[in-house]
């Protein structure tokens, strides 16, 4: 009985041997049993980790939510300032997207604010009448810049892209003679040409709605026009260079 005991012990103790070489071949080390406490804290543990985790996940997400509304925001801002200013500098109308804050007492000029712009709509009573858009810094001024039609035709001539680049959108008075009366279309045109024919110009003056008083004057008539630059036209074999202007007014000059 006794050797058969010794022989059991014997066998179980070459098992365990042979058990703990396999072991330590694959690397396997036994962990150490937790104590129920132990274990609790090792759960808290992991669901704060878990819990982090989703913290960082979620925030993540909402992140990439609000810098989403904010591009789509400005680009829909972006839009509204472009269709506003193309609106009122193309087409000469609106604004639509800019707070009207002040209406002077000229005749009827209005100011407009819009999110970094600013829209001054002239409306004098005998003067100035086109729309100018700028920065918030746009300055009010109805002093049209002085010029003749001298100046005209050499600018326009020489280097016709800087002279419409100076003078386009301007507010300017300029003096002439008289070529055509166009009743139907309530126009007046002047005209110049030197002595050798090398500078010659047209001035089509479109009058403002009110000014319909042109058939009082007659060809060769030497007359003052104010009224906004909008436009010219190169000259062709049979037509001079023709600059065009909007909004005028004009009287006789002796």
């Amino acid at each position: 009985m006794a050797e058969k005991k010794k022989l059991s012990k014997d066998k179980v103790s070459k098992v365990k041997k042979i058990q703990k070489k396999l072991d330590e071949e694959i690397g396997y080390t036994e962990e150490p049993l937790l104590t129920p406490i132990e274990n609790s804290e090792q759960d808290i543990s992991k669901m704060k980790i878990v819990k982090k985790a989703k913290f960082k996940k979620k925030k993540k997400v909402n992140t990439k939510k609000i810098l989403n509304i904010i591009f789509v925001t400005i680009i829909v801002l972006i839009c509204l300032i472009v269709v506003d200013i193309v609106s009122v500098s193309k087409y000469n109308k609106g604004p639509f997207f800019a707070i009207h804050t002040k209406t002077y007492g000229d005749g009827g000029t209005k100011v407009y604010y819009g999110l970094g712009y600013k829209v001054i709509k002239y409306h004098q009573i005998q003067g100035r009448r086109d729309t100018e858009v700028g920065l918030w810094n746009l300055k009010y001024y109805t002093e049209p810049v002085n010029v003749t039609d001298l100046d005209l035709a050499i600018e326009f001539e020489e280097n016709p892209e800087k002279a419409l680049s100076r003078y386009y959108k301007k507010f300017i008075r300029i003096s002439g003679v008289v070529k055509t009366i166009d009743k139907k279309n309530n126009k007046m045109v002047l005209e110049f040409s030197d002595e050798g024919d090398k500078y010659t110009i047209d001035i089509d003056c479109y009058m403002a709605e009110e000014e319909n008083d042109i058939d009082t004057y007659e060809s060769g008539d030497y007359v003052r026009v104010i009224g906004t630059v909008t436009g010219f036209a190169r000259h062709s074999d049979t037509i001079p260079n023709t600059v065009t202007m909007k909004y005028c007014f004009s009287g006789k000059q002796s």
